[in-house]
């Protein structure tokens, strides 16, 4: 993190892809080591950060990913801790399932919407959207808009 203090560390919404001076510090699948080793680093030097999450986030439990060993997630003290310190909530899908291939709308709009209890943690958060895998068609483009 010290590389990165002759540099500013922004939120996305003040990034700008054309000045190499502006960067900004992501994490997917929010996960409790976050917390425990990334956030008292960022917090020193006064770091903001996003936080992708999805659904495992409101199960609370343990997950696994097809290649990824079992992650506990943060649950909402948790997250909101995060918030409190700079970070702020993004999404990207209740299921982390790729995309490109989805063109029903009822499902896309399901892996879009983002449930209440997590919305409430962060009034200045959801603003931004991750794609699973990278993967996207133009009718979850569209919707994602």
């Amino acid at each position: 993190m010290s590389e990165l203090s002759h540099r500013q560390v922004v939120l996305l919404d003040d990034y700008d892809p054309h000045n190499t001076d502006k960067i900004v510090v992501t994490f997917d699948n929010v996960n409790k080591n976050i917390l425990e080793y990334a956030f008292p680093i960022l917090k020193h030097f006064g770091y903001p950060f996003e936080l992708f999450l999805g659904l495992e986030n409101e199960d609370l439990d343990e997950v696994l990913y097809s290649g990824e060993p079992n992650a506990l997630f943060a649950n909402e003290d948790e997250l909101l801790e995060l918030v409190k310190g700079g970070g702020r909530l993004q999404w990207h899908t209740r299921s982390h399932l790729s995309l490109k291939e989805v063109f029903d709308k009822k499902t896309i709009q399901k892996e879009l919407s983002i449930p209440e209890n997590l919305l409430i943690l962060d009034p200045k958060g959801f603003n931004w959207f991750a794609y699973p895998h990278g993967q996207y068609n133009d009718s979850v483009l569209e919707e994602v808009k």
